[in-house]
């Protein structure tokens, strides 16, 4: 049984071609899997962000509740009503 040239040819460029097209998606993939961690990545940055200024708010928040508790002047937020 004899093989074709053209038949080798033919088999052997459709390999090449099968194993180019699986490497470029396959870049693809892993382009679009990176974008996505890195805008996750992003994502955690600002939430931690937010996170610390909200405390910073908070903290002030209480430090001037307890100015406000050692002066003697009573109001409608510090009588208990």
């Amino acid at each position: 049984m004899n093989i074709d040239l053209n038949t080798l040819v033919t088999v052997i460029t459709l390999a090449g071609a099968a194993y180019f097209a699986i490497a470029y998606f396959r870049v693809r993939l892993n382009e679009k899997l990176n974008n996505m961690a890195r805008h996750q990545d992003d994502l955690v940055k600002d939430l931690y962000s937010e996170n610390e200024k909200m405390w910073q708010r908070i903290v002030a928040l209480e430090k001037m509740c307890r100015v406000s508790e050692s002066k003697t002047e009573k109001n409608y937020y510090n009588t208990g009503v």
